[in-house]
């Protein structure tokens, strides 16, 4: 491909390993599956599409090369009705009423987010997530024609009532014991921000959010002139309080930011497993979940800035109600990091369901401090979206006494491990500056795991930070880090009860920002040959790293599928302006075929910057139809099955 002194030039940026290089590798070795590169969208009606290479390419039979035309079917659009009335996207409250806009209509999402295909009863049903305040998953029944073409024969959402309805839903993965993993979006739910002894010290308290004369939620936001607006924050509040603040038997932060585990029976009937959120896997705000081979070991993502990493361990394979919590330690070396790994603490979802139902808020758990002048036995840290705290731990000791409401009868330190894990282990030495952490994905093959890193910045970077552990570059256009796995032992000195413990990390792929004046910086802010904003990835064998975007920096977003081998990048689809590649690229081997689910969100919606930080798709966004901002749920069609 073009470009390639600018490339050179760039390559301060790789300061854990070297960038991938764009376009194919040599030929002395045909990689076993490779794609024909995308051209980049040249005229407004490519930009406002969906577009995806045009074909894939296999060797066999001695080497013969195999070429397989691809392309995108759609299953479902956003508002799409199905023959019983059911509306995909539609939002619906915990009691399942839908919610209503600001001019009385139905709140319908175009952010249809991730995919989970599972088998069941020799029938193929989809999971898909929308993001939303409060959040949605549907799941539809599919059928295949002679053809091996899907089709929808009907969906329904999901009824979430039963665990209190849903912060939101985002992420999300199959396990490998045919369950589906959805993450519960929560970052406007910080319960720092609910509590009284917390209010001198958060702008962005309920208290501060407008209401009516009854004392219902409005979604705005009373403010100073000159403070930021949060009327978004107060609207997320606003969409799944239930009964409010001032309804502690209906409301609690607490209850919001967990996963869900579900199921389908062989009747395509979908369930909750347990009937319960997965409390023993902790209170997150989860980017992402991604159960290992051995059906124990759970990696999570906080998403967000200043989050965590955590690792999972289940007692028993394929159940997790119950296991222990580890945060994860970045210690920095000169290329990489190693990882170390913080226990949090023990629990079952029945234990930690217990300490929900005695209704705690962040006072139960924290003594609240000014961090202006913060006592002493406390401790500064920063750790998830409240901003520096100044805490004491609730525990029976340093001063700090055990809440009335937890006695005797409550381990103040379980409350703490699974309802505030990331300020939790920020106290016991967890890192808790990773920034904007998504996607996950295993190769069983290398045995590494990857993550997509949206931007390394702020929390991410050499800075004034309470503990400063991760020190790398910076690179507003993310990278995908590789992390080793093996065993390990805690940093108490106990063996990890697995063996795909991650013990150390480096930047595998990057992106490769522009600054004013190079090619394609009017237009972009990171370069178009490279990844900018990752947040979802999938491994599909054959060396194959898929890699989807979902940021603001270049002008459409891409899916890129990366030879982890080769170290070669290849762009395999594009978005239209202003939407995100999501859906996980949720695999389905099966009929001979290769499917890779891929959803499309917010079409011509969000705004794309160049390298001066300007918006340069304003005009496509504003003279988009209702049809056009339309979300997208479909899959990449033509793959062969690669023999798993």
């Amino acid at each position: 491909m073009k470009h390639r002194i600018i490339f050179a030039a760039l390559l301060a940026f790789t300061a854990f390993t070297a960038l991938p290089r764009p376009g194919r590798a040599e030929k002395e070795t045909p990689p076993p599956l490779s794609f024909e590169p995308l051209p980049m969208p040249a005229t407004d009606a490519e930009k406002s599409a969906i577009r995806i290479t045009p074909k894939a390419v296999t060797y066999c039979c001695g080497g013969r090369r195999v070429e397989y035309p691809l392309e995108y079917r759609v299953l479902l659009r956003s508002g799409m009705a199905d023959n019983n009335g059911h509306i995909a996207g539609l939002i619906t409250g915990a009691d399942g009423t839908p919610v209503k806009q600001a001019d009385g209509s139905p709140r319908i999402s175009n952010s249809p987010d991730a995919n989970g295909l599972i088998t069941a009863g020799g029938n193929y049903y989809l999971f898909t997530h929308f993001q939303n305040a409060p959040g949605a998953v549907y799941l539809a029944a599919l059928d295949a024609d002679k053809g091996g073409n899907l089709a929808v024969k009907e969906f329904a959402p999901l009824d979430f009532g039963g665990v209190g309805g849903t912060g939101g839903t985002g992420p999300g993965n199959n396990t490998p014991w045919g369950s589906h993993l959805a993450s519960e979006d929560n970052y406007w739910m910080d319960a720092y921000w609910f509590t009284p002894g917390a209010a001198p010290y958060s702008f962005q308290h309920f208290e501060r959010c407008a209401k009516t004369e009854t004392g219902a939620l409005t979604g705005g936001f009373k403010r100073a002139a000159d403070e930021a607006d949060f009327s978004w924050w107060c609207a997320g509040v606003e969409s799944v309080r239930g009964g409010g603040p001032d309804n502690p038997a209906v409301f609690s932060p607490y209850r919001y930011g967990f996963n869900i585990e579900l199921a389908v029976d062989r009747n395509g009937a979908p369930s909750i497993k347990d009937g319960v959120k997965r409390f023993a896997m902790g209170r997150l705000a989860p980017g992402a979940a991604l159960a290992m081979p051995d059906r124990r070991t759970v990696y999570l993502t906080g998403g967000g800035a200043y989050s965590g990493f955590f690792m999972f361990i289940a007692d028993d394979r394929s159940d997790l109600s119950s296991g222990t919590l580890y945060i994860a330690k970045w210690r920095q070396q000169v290329h990489g990091a190693d990882i170390k790994w913080v226990p949090l603490g023990h629990g079952a979802d029945k234990e930690i369901g217990a300490i929900l139902d005695l209704q705690p808020d962040f006072s139960d758990i924290f003594d609240v401090g000014d961090p202006l002048v913060c006592p002493a036995g406390y401790r500064i840290i920063k750790a998830g979206p409240g901003g520096v705290n100044c805490l004491r731990l609730r525990d029976g000791k340093n001063g700090g006494a055990i809440s009335p409401k937890f006695g005797t009868r409550i381990n103040p330190l379980t409350a703490a491990a699974f309802l505030e894990p990331l300020r939790y282990g920020a106290l016991l030495g967890g890192t808790t500056e990773w920034n904007n952490a998504k996607g996950l994905a295993y190769a069983e093959d290398h045995r590494a795991l990857f993550m997509a890193v949206g931007s390394i910045n702020a929390s991410m970077l050499n800075n004034l930070d309470p503990v400063n552990d991760i020190r790398m570059p910076k690179n507003i256009c993310g990278a995908v880090l590789r992390f080793n796995l093996g065993e390990a032992h805690d940093t108490v000195g106990n063996k990890i009860k697995s063996r795909f413990a991650a013990t150390w990390t480096g930047q595998e792929a990057s992106g490769v920002p522009l600054s004013p004046g190079l090619p394609y910086a009017d237009e972009n802010a990171c370069h178009p040959d490279f990844i900018a904003g990752p947040a979802n990835v999938r491994y599909i064998d054959h060396n194959i790293l898929l890699i989807g975007e979902d940021g603001e920096l270049h002008f459409n977003n891409y899916a890129w599928a990366y030879d982890v081998k080769r170290k070669t990048l290849t762009r395999i689809a594009s978005a239209p302006a202003g939407a995100g590649i999501a859906g996980d690229f949720a695999p389905l081997d099966s009929l001979a075929r290769l499917y890779i689910f891929m959803n499309v969100a917010h079409p011509l919606k969000g705004a794309a910057l160049n390298a001066e930080g300007k918006q340069v798709n304003g005009p496509l966004l504003n003279n988009a139809t209702d049809q056009q901002r339309k979300g997208y749920v479909g899959y990449l069609s033509g793959l062969p099955g690669l023999g798993r």
